[in-house]
């Protein structure tokens, strides 16, 4: 009796494992350099439709003039049905991780100029690039030392 109880332990266990297979992985987004990048969003300027996936606190510390907050998939999905698909979209977080999943599901519903800033945020203002702050300036190099 405890060997059938224990192989139909088994048995179920061994179902439940063969169907829980890993999701396939989604290829990663090629990224262009970031020379490149703003190179395209230069050229997009006031055309540029900007997405920030950082939360609402990043965003409000920091974020480049005119982007919009997507924090929350709700508000995500209202502000993608506001956007023209003919116009380049970017989209940043502090590194790639949120923006590059956000890019994904852009590329999902159909835009096809979807762009990445290479780097993100953190590159971005890394660069010297301007962002609207609500925390100041920040030390240089030299004060910081």
């Amino acid at each position: 009796m405890k060997l059938q109880f224990l192989l139909f332990i088994l048995s179920c266990f061994a179902a439940v494992a063969g169907f829980a297979q890993p999701a396939e992985k989604s290829e990663r987004r090629p990224l262009l350099s970031f020379d490149e990048f703003t190179e395209v969003f230069d050229k997009a300027g006031d055309k540029a439709q900007v997405l920030d996936a950082r939360s609402a606190e990043e965003y409000e510390q920091n974020h480049i003039k005119g982007a919009i907050n997507v924090d929350t998939e709700e508000r995500f999905e209202k502000v993608a049905a506001t956007l023209d698909k003919n116009l380049p979209v970017f989209v940043y977080s502090i590194g790639n991780g949120r923006s590059g999943r956000l890019a994904q599901q852009l590329d999902q519903k159909g835009f096809p100029r979807v762009y990445e800033i290479p780097g993100g945020l953190s590159k971005w203002i890394g660069e010297g690039r301007p962002v609207v702050s609500t925390v100041g300036e920040g030390l240089t190099i030299d004060e910081y030392q």
